[in-house]
């Protein structure tokens, strides 16, 4: 099950891009952060794609599908970090978790993919994990997390069009693609936004995109790559919310945020059940 490897690199993966995409747009604009982070990244990947050797993906065989690459990321994208400026992480990552509901359905019904007990009970688990964690009573209507809302249904479609379109795609070509359709959407729509990209030109800024993009594009092609080696959309989605469980950890390590750990710590072991369940 080689899928795995690579999913469990793509969790610890996402976990730090909560973290430092949370750090650095506290003072940053949504619409550039999501513009450079989409076109860097495409360049990155493309040096890793041609490192192995590129591959074109079907773009001309699946139009509309890759379309919605673009689209999809592109809202997702954007409006995750219009979340994480409004809201604190652990209020935005369960939001985005909701994605998963969205891509296990979509999946079924897009992908015919099926859907057993275990499978079932092990995305359960990893749910109920994550509300007993984020005190989801707390949470109030806003901006943030409707903008999170919003996020976790685009990215859980995407990760259904993004494994139809695996089957017939290279994955490391692909996130090449996969950057840069989003980066080249948002630039068109919002031209007024490169004004502000002499900001991300000074030393320190440059030096955090690069980690956050580099840590960025390394998720998304193991990502990919778990989807292309044969992890299905119902399986991985899941899988990557307990990501969700390891940003509360790396927040209790470094940021020493140690309120009611051992819920936390509960919660954990619930997600590792329910991860190995899907698998």
């Amino acid at each position: 099950m080689v899928w795995f490897i690579y999913a469990i690199i793509a969790i610890f993966t996402a976990s730090l891009i909560n973290i430092l995409r949370r750090v650095l747009i506290k003072d940053g604009d949504p619409i550039s952060y999501s513009i450079v982070i989409q076109l860097s990244g495409a360049l990155l990947a493309l040096l890793f794609a041609t490192w192995k050797g590129f591959e074109m993906p079907p773009i001309r065989e699946y139009p509309l599908n890759f379309a919605l690459v673009g689209i999809l990321y592109a809202i997702s994208t954007l409006f995750s970090f219009k979340a994480l400026k409004l809201i604190e992480v652990f209020q935005a990552v369960i939001i985005f978790s909701f994605g998963t509901v969205v891509a296990i359905i979509s999946s079924v019904v897009f992908l015919k993919e099926a859907l057993t007990i275990q499978r079932l009970i092990g995305t359960l688990l990893i749910i109920i994990s994550i509300f007993l964690v984020t005190k989801l009573k707390n949470f109030s209507v806003n901006r943030g997390n409707l903008y999170a809302l919003v996020a976790a249904v685009c990215g859980g479609l995407a990760t259904v069009n993004d494994t139809y379109l695996l089957r017939f795609s290279e994955a490391v070509s692909y996130t090449a693609i996969g950057f840069l359709l989003p980066g080249i959407l948002l630039l068109l729509f919002y031209p007024r936004s490169a004004k502000k990209f002499n900001s991300f030109l000074k030393p320190k800024v440059a030096i955090n995109m690069f980690f956050l993009t580099l840590t960025w594009v390394i998720s998304a092609i193991a990502f990919y790559t778990a989807i292309e080696k044969g992890a299905l959309a119902s399986q991985i989605s899941p899988i990557m919310q307990s990501g969700i469980i390891l940003t509360m950890l790396l927040a209790v390590i470094f940021l020493k945020e140690r309120d009611n750990l051992p819920i936390k710590i509960a919660a954990g072991l619930m997600t590792i059940m329910g991860v190995m369940m899907i698998k």
